[in-house]
């Protein structure tokens, strides 16, 4: 079972994702901010994390250049920066469909 960190600082989103997820068979930790994410990882690093572009206390691209060694899947209502998505390993675009979404997070997890 694939641990999947997800990180938003909006609770409906965390919720929603982590009920699909569930579902689906994944295990799920979630974080509402930056630094909520770097302790998740540190107490237990998951295979994969879905972190939304803009938090509270900074960005996706934090946690994409304090993280190396996991993939981060980027989600946002607007596409971040080119430089940013380059060293993420995914871009999911804000709503996103379930398919979509489970789709994204196996490719990534094939590759890992």
């Amino acid at each position: 079972m694939s641990l999947v960190l997800v990180v938003d600082d909006q609770p409906q989103i965390v919720n929603m994702t982590r009920e699909i997820l569930e579902f689906e068979g994944y295990a799920v930790q979630t974080a509402g901010s930056v630094a909520e994410a770097l302790s998740a990882v540190q107490a237990q690093p998951p295979d994969v994390i879905l972190c939304d572009w803009k938090l509270l206390d900074g960005t996706a691209g934090d946690v994409i250049v304090a993280i190396s060694d996991i993939p981060i899947i980027v989600m946002s209502g607007s596409k971040p920066e080119d430089v940013v998505l380059e060293k993420a390993a995914g871009f999911l675009m804000k709503p996103c469909a379930t398919p979509v979404l489970l789709s994204t997070l196996e490719q990534v997890l094939t590759l890992e």
